[in-house]
């Protein structure tokens, strides 16, 4: 059973000019997921991207020493949280990084067009992710 749903924020949920990753993240909340976001992205803006789309969990990944191309940010996260890994998905646009949070024991789920054989699901539009929800 999926507890965490977390978010790339850049590319996936940032830049949100229309409100629509909001929208989005509001939807994953209602029936009760927790929502985070994992990021590349520098603290100041992440924190500020995130606020905006309404994640207050943020890991910024240049701030706590580990990348998302590594399993292990995704260890740490998943301690830190007191969740298993398998009850976790990560929705990002970069196949590396999911290829990592893959190795952690995480769903993943690829946002974009093209092949993306190392994830779990593939969506084209941010909103099919509750589609995705479902099926976990």
């Amino acid at each position: 059973m999926i507890r965490c749903v977390v978010f790339d924020l850049y590319g996936v949920l940032y830049p949100d000019e229309d409100g629509h990753g909001r929208q989005v993240v509001e939807s994953v909340k209602a029936p009760g997921y927790q929502v985070a976001a994992i990021t590349n992205l520098p603290q100041e803006v992440a924190l500020k991207a995130a606020e905006g789309v309404g994640i207050e969990d943020v890991v910024v990944s240049g701030e706590v020493g580990l990348s998302k191309t590594s399993p292990a940010i995704y260890r740490e996260f998943v301690e830190y949280q007191g969740v298993k890994p398998d009850e976790c998905v990560m929705i990002d646009d970069t196949v590396e990084n999911l290829r990592a949070a893959k190795q952690a024991g995480w769903w993943t789920v690829f946002l974009g067009e093209g092949e993306a054989m190392a994830a779990d699901f593939q969506i084209r539009e941010l909103g099919d992710i509750l589609g995705v929800l479902d099926k976990l």
